[in-house]
């Protein structure tokens, strides 16, 4: 059996980015399931002018706060 853990957020104009709370809630998950990795996927609504310039779109790589892999996906 294959376990995989994820996560999916929606980024709506004028809320905050859901990274953080995403990539916590994801590490819970994790710790539950035993697994070393997950994945957690942002919709992102905001208009194109909307956007801040640090975010962009495509996969990322993070750590939780226990030491495990998530691939960060902003669509």
């Amino acid at each position: 059996m294959q376990r995989e853990a994820l996560e999916l957020k929606i980024h709506r104009p004028g809320d905050a980015d859901p990274t953080d709370e995403g990539i916590h809630q994801l590490d819970s998950y994790l710790l539950r399931l035993g697994l070393a990795a997950g994945h957690l996927v942002i919709f992102d609504q905001r208009a194109v002018e909307g956007k801040r310039v640090g975010t962009q779109l495509g996969v990322q790589r993070a750590t939780s706060p226990s030491g495990r892999t998530i691939s960060i996906v902003r669509i």
